[in-house]
């Protein structure tokens, strides 16, 4: 499993609710327009971003990121959450 940074263009209640649901334990949300998951069952950002509904027809605005290689910081509970993320994933 990878982990990858979805960025919205703009704030998308529909999105964040496939999130929740579809992976209730294996994402973080990081703000309004962007979150982080380690989803089962989802190998390519590109199978990710369809199934966000990222596209003309469905009208949801974002990108779908793989974050093979990361740097940088943030606060405590998503320091342990991408870290216990990347255990998972090997």
């Amino acid at each position: 499993m990878t982990i990858y940074a979805i960025v919205l263009q703009a704030p998308d209640d529909t999105v964040w609710d496939t999130v929740k649901a579809q992976w209730p334990d294996r994402h973080y949300l990081w703000h309004d327009t962007a979150a982080f998951i380690a989803p089962v069952g989802i190998t390519t950002a590109e199978e990710l971003s369809e199934t966000l509904g990222f596209n003309a027809e469905e009208k949801h605005r974002g990108v779908v990121i793989d974050m093979t290689v990361r740097s940088g910081y943030g606060d405590g509970r998503f320091v342990e959450w991408i870290r216990n993320a990347a255990k998972e994933n090997g």
